[in-house]
């Protein structure tokens, strides 16, 4: 009898003992994915260098050779080694590139990013001077005081793995008569695409060089 009861009491022991340690183990939390970063893997230029009159697209190698010097394209480059932002999709409707964050739309494989926060530019503002040539201005309403408000857009192709920002450099030559200054130079690079139906805006004796690219990015 007394063997049995010290063969119970151990029985109970190990019981206790084993419910204690799970007891003792602490419930492990569950933790949310973290967003992967998409990082720059390569760049795709989209084509030669184009140049533009008010009349429409030379194709003339030594006039476009030219253009590419005068309107100061050739002074632009583009390399890998570009301090270009880590990027990540932080949800369905939320986009980061550091250290900015952007809501976004999505048709089809299209992304259209937006900057959640908006600014008041002047009128002499590089985004209201390039914006005859651009597709995505992000320009809103005119104020009174002569300022407009603007929030940044850009557009990316692909998926929440692999997109691929598009990006244009425009370089703008006009020339003036009969006035004391006869040239002028803008020079922009952006995300962005090039919107052609705004040579017609040129100068009849301006010049603009355009050269498309794409930044790509992925995993």
């Amino acid at each position: 009898m007394k063997k049995s009861i010290k063969l119970l009491s151990l029985a109970l022991m190990i019981t206790t003992g084993v419910t204690a340690c799970k007891k003792d183990k602490p419930i492990e939390e569950k933790k949310e994915p973290q967003p992967q970063a998409l990082r720059l893997k390569s760049l795709t230029f989209k084509g030669g260098i184009r140049v533009y009159t008010k009349d429409g697209e030379i194709t003339d190698p030594a006039i476009i050779a030219k253009a590419t010097i005068s309107t100061g394209m050739i002074f632009l480059s583009h390399t890998l080694n570009e301090k270009v932002p880590v990027a990540f999709f932080l949800d369905q409707n939320t986009f980061k590139m550091a250290p900015r964050i952007y809501t976004f739309k999505k048709n089809g494989d299209q992304f259209l990013f937006t900057l959640n926060s908006t600014m008041n530019i002047p009128k002499n503002d590089i985004n209201i001077i390039a914006a005859p040539f651009v597709k995505f201005t992000g320009l809103g309403q005119a104020n009174t005081d002569g300022t407009t408000v603007y929030n940044r857009q850009f557009v990316a192709y692909g998926d929440q793995d692999e997109i691929k920002l598009s990006a244009v450099d425009i370089c703008h030559l006009r020339k003036f008569d009969n006035t004391p200054r006869t040239e002028s130079w803008w020079l922009e690079s952006a995300l962005n695409e090039f919107e052609v139906r705004g040579i017609s805006t040129l100068g009849v004796r301006d010049t603009l060089a355009v050269r498309e690219y794409s930044y790509n990015y992925s995993k």
